[in-house]
């Protein structure tokens, strides 16, 4: 787990993890700012706002990645 603060409020935002490294949708709980952020050696290196739009079309490209890495090859 680590903290980072908010981009827009300052609030401390706790993030949890697998690795040291994220590239992804990050929400405020406090302010419900929605920002792409990339983190690396768990620092925040980078941010930028996001839509919910932006967010939506982003988790619906993970959910089809997810689905074919799950689907079986044909040879």
């Amino acid at each position: 787990m680590q903290t980072i603060a908010c981009p827009q409020c300052g609030q401390e935002i706790q993030v949890f993890l697998l690795e040291s490294d994220y590239q992804g949708p990050l929400k405020c709980a406090k302010c419900k700012g929605l920002f792409k952020v990339r983190i690396e050696g768990e620092k925040l290196k980078s941010w930028e706002p996001m839509t919910e739009e932006e967010l939506k079309a982003a988790q619906e490209m993970e959910a089809l990645k997810a689905k074919f890495r799950r689907s079986p090859t044909s040879d």
